[in-house]
């Protein structure tokens, strides 16, 4: 069964099982019968035992019509408009001046227009949705996508990210939460998140049902929802409102220290290789161009990495050797030298032997001393660069 997207976890029982009905809210048949013929989907809900959190597992994304059909909720309500009004100024009490707020899955995107009309049209406020409405661009900037973190945190520079009920309609909410935190790391500046959505608990404390419908794949209680928002950040607040029917929260994006080195670590890895890929892709290149005779120990593995890697195309590097008699005879993948056996060093000298297996390099000198071959020298890659491996300082010694 496929894991908690919350936390994980691969502990999870059957809560509700709704047998297969249609889309409830996206579906917008315009005959009676289309509503009648309506595709069914499986409504197969399970709980969590780490976390809580109650999710469809048979959902598929793919049939949900985001882009043709409006996700819209009724926001007339006096109750449910003082619950926003209060959202708003909570909100508005943190922004700087002119701020740049997004709103994610905005709707017809009254709430961030209510935002856009605190500060006074100062700053900027954007929303996405894959679906407009008439309405929906009044006030703010729309954009009629999906919101991509990696992309467009860094595109919009925002300093807060609103998602209000739109969380329950994704298939992995932490994989997107974990996305948006990772992104803000790259701003000079606190990115603050606010989300919200149904809470479930209510529903299962009364043995409720009608909550649980294709369209909203996640059904958060309080406790699932407090886990998916530490994965984003410093939690500031959580709690619920309107009789408990709505759970929300407020993040700072941030991610543990841990995260940040190994993602600094990465990158200098990653630009060290890019940088040493030309390097010693120059260095071999020098060495073909020479009249002695090389040979690559080793034809498959790591060894026929390393020719794939910096192009050692049998052309310019035919003389490829092993010592396990069950590799000679066949070819390198995808350069094609035959591999012959280790032997063939005695009565044709290599003055070069390229070691790729730095970790296996001192058995190998070890066979070739045993083998009595001459060479020159014998060359292994080190930290980007081709070095003798006899003479130059590296920790694959014996």
């Amino acid at each position: 069964m496929k894991k908690c997207p919350i936390c994980s976890s691969s502990l999870s029982v059957k809560v509700f099982n709704g047998g297969k009905k249609t889309l409830s809210t996206l579906g917008w048949p315009s005959t009676h019968s289309e509503a009648i013929s309506m595709e069914k989907y499986p409504l197969d809900y399970v709980q969590c035992l780490r976390c809580s959190h109650i999710w469809n597992c048979q959902f598929n994304y793919e049939v949900i019509p985001y882009e043709n059909n409006p996700n819209r909720m009724f926001n007339n309500g006096t109750l449910w408009q003082k619950h926003i009004k209060a959202m708003i100024q909570s909100l508005n009490k943190l922004l700087p001046k002119n701020p740049t707020v997004i709103d994610i899955g905005c709707g017809e995107g009254h709430f961030v227009r209510g935002l856009a009309e605190a500060n006074c049209g100062t700053g900027r406020f954007l929303g996405f949705d894959p679906n407009s409405a008439p309405e929906s661009g009044a006030g703010i900037e729309f954009i009629p996508n999906y919101f991509l973190p990696e992309v467009d945190i860094k595109r919009y520079q925002p300093d807060l990210v609103i998602m209000r009920h739109v969380l329950e309609h994704l298939e992995e909410p932490a994989e997107f939460l974990e996305q948006l935190a990772f992104a803000s790391l790259k701003l000079n500046k606190s990115v603050y998140f606010f989300a919200e959505t149904p809470s479930v608990d209510v529903a299962f404390k009364s043995g409720r049902i009608v909550d649980f419908f294709y369209e909203h794949p996640s059904q958060f209680t309080k406790k699932s929802f407090v886990r998916l928002m530490e994965l984003g950040g410093d939690v500031q607040w959580v709690d619920t409102h309107y009789g408990g029917e709505v759970v929300n929260g407020l993040i700072k994006l941030s991610m543990e220290n841990s995260y940040v080195h190994q993602a600094q670590e990465s990158e200098k890895f990653l630009n060290f290789t890019e940088i040493s890929k030309l390097t010693l892709a120059s260095d071999l290149n020098k060495l073909s161009l020479g009249e002695q005779v090389t040979a690559i120990w080793g034809g498959t593995g790591k060894a026929a990495t390393f020719i794939q890697h910096y192009q050692l195309e049998k052309n310019k590097f035919p003389y490829v050797v092993d010592s396990d008699y069950e590799k000679v005879g066949s070819f390198v993948p995808g350069t094609g030298q035959v591999i012959r056996h280790s032997s063939e060093l005695k009565s044709r000298p290599a003055e070069v032997i390229i070691i790729p297996s730095q970790w296996r390099a001192a058995d190998i000198y070890a066979e070739i001393k045993m083998l009595n071959v001459t060479y020159s020298k014998i060359f292994i890659e080190y930290q980007g660069r081709l070095i003798d491996y006899e003479l130059d300082e590296h920790p694959y010694h014996a």
